[in-house]
């Protein structure tokens, strides 16, 4: 059975649906990111007090989430290579597999030092870096003109969860709602010995549900039948006022076989890439290196207020339950903005919804020092919208990747485009161990702001010119 291009929702194929609900249990565990923000406190603070890093501070352990975040970013595209020998459901089993170990085993490498915490997060990173961009192509299989919406509801699912996990972590490790008891310059640590006996077997108890969860999920995925599985026309209509829009037309390989895709192709007027380009043709292009900049200056802000925005705010606010439901809450944003800014890429493209979200960001982001001023109210609202706006490059990304480069390639070259995580990751972890101190949290989160508007800058560029191969 087809999927409709009707844009109603009945008449939805079966196995297209338990695929859907399959992807989103798969990246739903691989949300264990989003915890990161709220753990982290628990994690330094464990690092400081029971293992050899006994100086880290929060500014050094940014470099365990960032060794996740390179390792992803630079295995990608070797580990989507294992997608020509095995199956789609074969290369999630083995992310999955390497993903759920090395949560587990950070319940030992945590009492050693944040270098091998970093490297259990590292191993985390080759789990998902496999299962990901697989999990997320299946779903475009099944529904190619709904890309902006599938899009929104797997990075729902993947923020989604940590309105969950949070909250399983910080009930887990603080029941009784302690507060941060040692200050160190501008920072708070615990020291409670109740509260760091449990901070190790928070990984156990992840590790035990994510490989749960992953199996439900693989179990549900379904490769779509040759017959059904429907083929992406990609058009560049490139005109003098937007920078162009990009149409996708969807066929069935029966159709093609009747020779219905002679319909698509594209007039002279307009010279129309091929659509399915290979990694090599990717990085000749130009927009490969716009796009590659405008996620490079605005990850740096999204590292930053994932990274801080708990940190800061134990400076003003002695309620760790609070700042917890704060992080849950900020999760649903991600849900909601994942669902919404993927709707309007659905609607308008990729290219405004770029320049709208990053200037929504820029907004909170440069504004978020204040909240201290205006209290919990205050700090939760801001929390709950820059969550909602970060979420929304995130969200299209892959969409980018798909509807610029074409579906052939899509692992690799998804992979390639990623490869931005690894600097501003990189550049992230780098910046604040070494100066954080010294600007201080109002510096920091000023400078993401700058950077917000380079973002902007090269998201306009993206908008305004013609797509072009380099030569």
């Amino acid at each position: 059975m087809e999927e409709k291009e009707t844009g109603r929702c009945h008449n939805l194929p079966r196995g297209g649906v338990l695929t859907i609900l399959g992807s989103i249990c798969i990246v739903f565990c691989m949300g264990n990111g989003y915890t990161f923000g709220n753990f982290n406190p628990y994690i330094t603070s464990y690092l400081r007090n029971r293992s050899a890093s006994t100086d880290v501070a929060y500014a050094d352990s940014v470099w365990i989430s960032t060794s996740n975040t390179i390792v992803y970013g630079l295995t990608m595209p070797v580990l989507t290579l294992l997608e020509r020998r095995l199956s789609a459901r074969g290369c999630i089993i083995v992310g999955g597999i390497i993903y759920s170990i090395s949560v587990a085993s950070t319940y030992f490498s945590i009492n050693y030092s944040y270098i091998t915490v970093a490297a259990s997060y590292g191993a985390i990173g080759a789990g998902k870096a496999l299962a990901y961009p697989i999990t997320t192509k299946l779903a475009f299989r099944w529904f190619p003109n709904r890309k902006g919406l599938i899009c929104g509801i797997l990075e729902g699912g993947y923020g989604g969860s940590g309105f969950i996990l949070n909250q399983i972590v910080t009930g887990f490790i603080n029941p009784e709602n302690l507060s941060p008891d040692q200050e160190v310059g501008d920072n708070e640590y615990f020291t409670q010995a109740i509260l760091l006996d449990k901070v190790p077997y928070t990984y156990l108890l992840l590790g035990g549900m994510y490989t749960v969860v992953f199996a439900i999920g693989i179990l549900l995925m379904r490769e779509p039948p040759d017959g059904s599985t429907q083929q992406m026309s990609v058009q560049y209509n490139n005109d003098d006022e937007g920078g162009g829009t990009v149409a996708v037309s969807t066929i069935s390989q029966k159709d093609m076989s009747a020779g219905v895709n002679n319909k698509l192709e594209p007039t002279s007027q307009t010279p129309t890439p091929s659509p399915d380009m290979t990694p090599r043709e990717v990085l000749r292009s130009w927009i490969f290196y716009a796009v590659w900049l405008t996620y490079f200056f605005e990850g740096f802000a999204v590292d930053v207020n994932f990274f801080f925005y708990k940190t800061y705010g134990e400076t003003f606010i002695d309620d760790d339950y609070f700042l917890a439901l704060v992080a849950s809450f900020g999760s649903v944003s991600v849900v909601a903005g994942n669902l919404f800014w993927g709707v309007l890429a659905d609607k308008y493209t990729y290219k405004p919804v770029l320049m709208i979200v990053t200037c929504v960001f820029g907004v909170f982001t440069s504004t978020f020092c204040i909240t201290e001023y205006g209290g919990k109210p205050m700090y939760f609202i801001w929390v709950c919208a820059i969550h909602f706006a970060f979420t929304g490059p995130l969200t299209i990304l892959p969409l980018i990747a798909m509807e610029t480069f074409g579906s052939k390639h899509f692992s690799i070259n998804y992979g390639l485009l990623n490869t931005t995580a690894v600097a501003f990751s990189f550049f992230m972890a780098f910046f604040s161990s070494h100066v954080k101190d010294t600007i201080g949290w109002h510096g920091i989160y000023l400078l993401g702001a700058g950077f917000l508007v380079i973002s902007f800058a090269f998201s306009s560029v993206v908008f305004f010119k013609k797509f072009r191969r380099l030569q």
